[in-house]
């Protein structure tokens, strides 16, 4: 099995790159990283630290990219395949985020998270009956997850499953009272419902969103 910490830089060469990390100096860091890359190319650490900066500035192809490396060198590392499935999610490329998520959860099952973007990995693919129990796999491990209900309830949606969705958005609510839009698709499920006096209720919520 490879060593994922092969060929890493000594001390003295990656102490920058740790306190441009540690200053929050993102750039800093793929600047350093991208010089050391060359002479270490089989360093994991170092490519996974270059996709952390480089997804925090939202330079998701270069996040992608290093990350992917960072699953060659180390592939039975869960991490480096979910820190790839939300960089190739952010990319658009959801058939490849799906099976990097996927290959994170074989390796380490039950991570809410990795879940969740599994999830939008496949609703982006109009694949909304497979997405929702995805969602509610993840809402078994964290009920507190937010966007794990919100998604649920658009994935009920998309399926016509009005009943589900608004109580999915309804939990949604509970979590945060102050999401709009959890508000507004709830008021938009109870008016086709016929329920016009909640439905409006909650439009309202979204008509009184504060101006910021």
């Amino acid at each position: 099995m490879p060593d994922p910490l092969r060929d890493c830089p000594p001390q003295h060469e990656i102490a920058p790159l740790l306190d441009a990390w540690n200053r929050g100096d993102m750039a800093g860091v793929i600047d350093r990283g991208m010089a050391l890359a060359p002479d270490h190319p089989r360093c994991a650490p170092l490519f996974n630290q270059l996709g952390l900066a480089c997804a925090r500035l939202g330079r998701h192809v270069e996040a992608g990219d290093a990350f992917a490396r960072v699953a060659e060198l180390d592939p039975t590392n869960p991490a480096a395949f979910a820190n790839l499935g939300v960089a190739l999610n952010s990319q658009r490329r959801f058939a490849k985020a799906e099976a990097a998520l996927r290959r994170a959860l074989a390796l380490d099952p039950g991570k809410a998270e990795v879940l969740y973007n599994l999830g939008v990995a496949l609703d982006r693919q109009y694949r909304f009956d497979e997405a929702a129990p995805v969602y509610r796999q993840a809402i078994a491990l964290r009920p507190d997850h937010f966007a794990s209900q919100f998604n649920l309830g658009l994935a009920l949606v998309r399926l016509g499953e009005f009943a589900e969705a608004d109580a999915a958005f309804a939990r949604a609510i509970a979590m945060e009272p102050g999401s709009i839009d959890a508000h507004w698709n709830r008021s938009m499920i109870r008016l086709a419902l016929g329920d016009l006096e909640n439905g409006f209720a909650l439009y309202e919520c979204r008509e009184r969103k504060p101006d910021v």
